[in-house]
């Protein structure tokens, strides 16, 4: 009951955005291996601001305890047990923080598992992988099994997402202590064991994910290197525009699609202007408070339209074709998951 009240709250939403993702991306280039990587940088892209809080919030928990660290270290050192506990419980307290803040370190990784969990699950039942291949992975369903030495196959495709994840965490961890740097190398050694098996076609998403952190991380701090990034990015969009529309000979309804979110992209950071200053106003006219309340009550009227209204309303169209499906004599667990997704998508 937790496990599916997970799934549906955090896991399913996330997973039917990269199975949109995919299905958009692929029809429009017909071709596996790059809806792969068009997913992984849609999916990097659309997460951008998650992942750059995340990574604010941790950068503030490492300056923080660099900064209480040598009275801590004193206060170790000098006190034992319960005496240790009190000082240190009395010094944190001076200085507004408390331990489980160090939580924050961890966000970064947090925000990542949700991810890596739907793309695992959506992938690993992706039919269309199977006999697909890329450069020198024959199957984008197995794993790739690309060396061979003494007759033993060995998996190549993990060994370079791993090296692009330590280049992306040597990026990111200029400036962390020793501890923090650890941490993220151990989570990275984790990765490679998780995915050292599996399909070569998650490995690739993983890839094209760290590939983009490794890009965003060389990037930050260094205002040429965003500004050249941006520039490249708006070529990149205007030039698969003009391939959509040009050369492309597919169904122009969804070129027309693909072009028209492109160009939203292209345009969304000169928008962001226009609605981070529109959002300031309303703030200081109702009140932060009033808009955090508004926030919250919109998405809970979302969740609840798209949750209990709309699928109320189809089932009373028609409770028959509900009931007694599978394990269900009743349509009310229908009602429920619905519920639960609709929360997950609007929270």
């Amino acid at each position: 009951m937790i496990a599916e009240l997970f799934f549906f709250l955090f896991i399913y939403p996330v997973e039917t955005i990269i199975e949109i993702a995919y299905l958009f991306v692929w029809r429009l280039f017909h071709q596996t291996t790059l809806a792969i990587a068009g997913v992984s940088v849609l999916i990097g892209i659309l997460t951008l601001p998650l992942t750059l809080m995340a990574d604010r919030q941790q950068r503030i928990e490492s300056e923080i305890q660099k900064r209480l660290k040598p009275a801590v270290d004193k206060i170790r050192a000098v006190f034992r047990g319960d005496e240790r506990y009190m000082m240190l419980a009395a010094y944190y307290r001076q200085n507004h923080y408390h331990p489980v803040y160090a939580l924050r370190s961890s966000l970064s990784i947090i925000v990542q598992i949700p991810f890596f969990i739907g793309a695992y699950h959506f992938l690993s039942h992706l039919d269309a992988l199977q006999g697909a291949s890329f450069w020198f992975v024959t199957d984008l369903a197995k794993a790739d099994g690309a060396l061979s030495i003494n007759g033993a196959a060995f998996n190549v495709l993990p060994l370079v997402m791993t090296a692009i994840n330590g280049a992306s965490i040597a990026c990111y961890s200029r400036g962390f202590s020793f501890p923090d740097k650890a941490r993220l190398y151990g989570v990275a050694a984790l990765f490679l064991v998780l995915l050292y098996n599996s399909p070569a076609g998650l490995v690739l998403y993983w890839t094209c994910n760290n590939l983009f952190s490794l890009i965003k991380n060389a990037a930050r701090g260094k205002p040429a290197a965003k500004k050249a990034g941006f520039v490249l990015l708006e070529l990149f969009l205007c030039a698969l525009i003009v391939f959509t529309l040009v050369f492309h000979t597919g169904v122009l309804k969804r070129r027309l699609l693909f072009a028209a979110a492109a160009a939203l992209l292209a345009l969304f950071p000169f928008v962001k202007r226009h609605l981070v200053s529109g959002l300031r106003a309303l703030s200081q006219r109702i009140g932060a408070g009033g808009l955090k309340r508004a926030f919250a009550l919109s998405t809970a009227q979302l969740a609840l339209l798209m949750g209990i209204v709309i699928p109320s309303a189809l089932i009373a169209s028609s409770v028959e074709e509900f009931a007694y499906i599978k394990p269900f004599a009743s349509p009310l667990p229908f009602a429920g998951i619905t519920a639960l997704q609709a929360a997950g998508f609007a929270f």
